[in-house]
């Protein structure tokens, strides 16, 4: 009984914790202010050179963020959010600004693909457990 109890709480948790930081990262592109601006025009230029596209980004992670916690939404946006992740992850895991100097010496960079991984695995849980539901 303990652990149905410990289950239930942990999903709630995973949730409001992926709700939260998509929120955050969102609302911080949304006014400009994220520290990951630099990582983004250097992956993926087109996205902070047009306007109206990094605006969709920034909705985007917000509205992840609001769909994750509705539960009614939850596994629909975990997908994207998976989908997301692998993308951002994917223009910068193999490039040389995710070390310092080689493997296995992490950059700041690389710190924000081993980040995505892990996002990326709880979002696989949450969808695992709520598509049950």
């Amino acid at each position: 009984m303990f652990h149905a109890k410990l289950h239930g709480i942990a999903l709630t948790l995973l949730r409001f914790s992926l709700a939260f930081v998509f929120l955050w990262f969102g609302l911080l592109k949304l006014f400009g202010v994220s520290p990951v601006l630099d990582v983004i025009a250097r992956a993926y230029p087109f996205m902070v050179e047009n306007k109206t596209l990094f605006l969709l980004l920034a909705i985007l992670e917000v509205a992840l963020g609001i769909g994750i916690l509705v539960r009614r939404f939850a596994v629909l946006s975990a997908w994207i959010m998976v989908g997301h992740l692998l993308l951002a992850t994917g223009g910068v895991l193999f490039s040389p600004q995710a070390f310092v100097n080689h493997f296995p010496f992490l950059s700041v960079v690389g710190e924000f693909v081993i980040k995505n991984i892990v996002l990326i695995a709880s979002a696989l849980l949450v969808i695992a457990y709520e598509a049950k539901e």
